[in-house]
């Protein structure tokens, strides 16, 4: 059966969303309603929305951000984002997460360390305002794992 909780990002509808299993990074809003809401999101919000919402490109400011981890298991992870404005009416964001992580369950069968993570997401974003009533917005994502975690099952 379908889904009793509906998962939007960015205003799209996720059919078969996989929430915990990725990471997110230079989000702007998430929004969390409670069911039912079928009026606004269609069948599957019965138990409720979640809308997720990502930083756009904004005119005007200049920004950055960067962050990074280290831990067990060389653990290592680095996120960040900035903005930048060309102009008063044009402006390019660009983000992006990279994460690395061995294994922290040992395989007795195979002898091998399993559930490590190696994957990196880099999203661009640029936004114009032609004229003070219009703006275009452009977003561009880009995702890749090659992990050895174990499949998760429903």
């Amino acid at each position: 059966g379908d889904a009793g909780v509906g998962i939007h990002i960015n205003e799209v509808p996720i059919v078969a969303p996989r929430l915990f299993e990725t990471k997110y990074f230079d989000v702007q809003s998430l929004e969390i309603l409670r069911g039912p809401q079928g009026t606004l999101y269609g069948r599957n919000a019965t138990g409720g929305t979640v809308n997720m919402t990502t930083a756009r490109a904004e005119t005007g400011e200049l920004s950055g951000n960067l962050e990074g981890q280290y831990g067990d298991f060389e653990h290592k992870k680095i996120n960040g984002h900035i903005n930048i404005p060309v102009g008063d009416r044009f402006a390019m964001r660009f983000s992006g997460l990279w994460l690395e992580r061995e294994g922290y369950t040992h395989n007795e069968y195979l002898d091998e360390d399993i559930n490590g993570r190696d994957q990196y997401s880099v999203r661009g974003s640029f936004a114009w305002e032609p004229t003070d009533n219009t703006s275009i917005n452009l977003m561009v994502s880009y995702f890749e794992e090659e992990s050895n975690r174990t499949p998760v099952r429903r």
